[in-house]
């Protein structure tokens, strides 16, 4: 079983621990919420630990993702045809019809690695940013919820979606 090293909002690692609790009862995880926790924390990596960002700001940086024993992951909102910074936004600006959450292997590049596992939901005519923002923290969550066992029991690295790959914006 890895250990979690859980990166996300301090006043989320309490209820995002216990999905991984609730995944496991042998679930063992670490919470950080800064950039500099986050580098103290894998200064020496145990060689079962893994590194799953949710839905932060934190940029990983190479050095730390270089350090850890194998991929790190991100689970975010927005699909890879809506990518970066504020999704729902550009979403809704194009006129979008589906959104979704995104699991991929971090790299030393934003929104880049392989990614894992993909949830979609249709955006509707009458969704507006907060209806989609709603939306997107369900998608996200669920996401997690469903892939908390993987990330904690899978030794290797998660197999990667085919045919899904990260769409450049405009």
């Amino acid at each position: 079983m890895k250990q979690i090293l859980l990166l996300a909002d301090a006043d989320e690692l309490p209820e995002l621990t216990r999905l991984f609790w609730n995944a496991s009862s042998d679930a063992r995880v670490q919470g950080v919420s800064t950039r500099a926790e986050l580098d103290a924390a894998t200064q020496s990596p145990a060689p079962d630990l893994r590194l799953v960002a949710f839905c932060t700001d934190v940029i990983v940086p190479a050095a730390v993702l270089k350090r850890l024993p194998g991929p790190a992951y991100n689970v975010h909102p927005g699909p890879p045809w809506v990518r970066g910074i504020y999704p729902s936004v550009f979403a809704l600006y194009r006129g979008e019809t589906r959104f979704g959450a995104t699991l991929h292997e971090l790299t030393d590049k934003v929104d880049s690695g392989p990614i894992v596992a993909l949830d979609e939901a249709p955006i509707t005519d009458d969704m507006d940013r907060l209806a989609l923002e709603t939306l997107a923290r369900s998608l996200v969550t669920n996401l997690l919820i469903r892939m908390a066992l993987p990330l904690l029991t899978t030794d290797s690295p998660l197999p990667h979606l085919p045919n899904v790959t990260w769409v450049e914006m405009c």
